[in-house]
């Protein structure tokens, strides 16, 4: 009678919370398997975690590249509408200002050069016709040529048409008489010109230098306003062995760049 109670008792002995061997191995293995299970989703949600992070941080470090590009193409397109705006005063400014000489650019370019005595007229009607021919007698003085002082474009009269071109009817002088003073001085209608005598005109780069030439290429050197040269005049004829400068209205902004031989 004892020996099957001894069975039950070393049967019950190796069972564990009520459970064999057998049972505890498939829980072991089942365990095992979902650790792995674990792990490996562990190890792709890190993975996962880490490259979605980096791949965000990246896109955050592009998408802040454009916008710094981007900030950067605002500024220099900025930049570029001020300065252009600041160049456009500056050319506002320029023209409404009065007409001015670099007094050193002036003198330098006519150091060592012929020179003859220069009379200068000027247009009253011209805002700062007075100005100028005033700031160019001073230039002149300064590089050491002889000058007489400003005065107005003397009106043509018909002793002067006469002294040319006898002119019985008058229509000649009317005719004359009726365009601008400048072109009657011998200068243009705008701008500055220099008039020669009828010798020494040339103002071609390989060409001697003469008087006519270097007086022309210190204005053109020294201002940044359209100089014409012109040989002489024919009615108000200039003295010979002297220059004349004509100091006429600002020439239009449109041909303000140009240095012209109007010869």
């Amino acid at each position: 009678m004892t020996d099957p109670i001894n069975s039950t008792n070393a049967a019950t002995s190796t069972l564990f919370l009520g459970h064999n061997g057998e049972w505890w191995d498939f829980w072991l293995i089942i365990s095992v398997i979902a650790a792995a299970v674990a792990a490996a989703a562990i190890g792709v949600s890190t993975a996962g975690s880490i490259i979605s992070h980096k791949r965000e941080a990246a896109s955050a470090e592009e998408a802040l590249e454009r916008y710094k590009l981007g900030t950067r193409e605002q500024i220099a397109e900025a930049n570029a509408r001020q300065k252009e705006a600041e160049l456009k005063l500056a050319q506002l400014r320029k023209l409404a200002g009065p007409r001015e000489i670099n007094f050193d650019k002036f003198k330098q370019a006519l150091e060592g050069r012929p020179k003859v005595p220069v009379v200068i007229w000027y247009m009253p009607e011209a805002s700062d016709g007075y100005w100028f021919a005033s700031r160019l007698f001073s230039a002149l003085q300064m590089a050491g040529w002889e000058a007489s002082w400003p005065q107005t474009i003397p009106a043509l009269t018909k002793e002067n048409v006469n002294a040319i071109m006898p002119d019985v009817s008058g229509q000649l002088f009317s005719l004359l008489h009726g365009q601008p003073p400048a072109l009657n001085a011998g200068g243009q209608p705008s701008g500055i010109s220099v008039v020669g005598d009828g010798n020494d005109l040339n103002l071609e780069p390989n060409a001697p230098m003469t008087p006519f030439k270097a007086l022309f290429q210190a204005l053109a050197t020294s201002t940044d306003l359209a100089i014409f040269g012109n040989g002489s005049s024919q009615f108000m004829p200039v003295a010979k062995g002297t220059l004349r400068v004509v100091v006429a209205a600002k020439t239009d902004p449109i041909f303000a760049d140009q240095t012209i031989d109007k010869r």
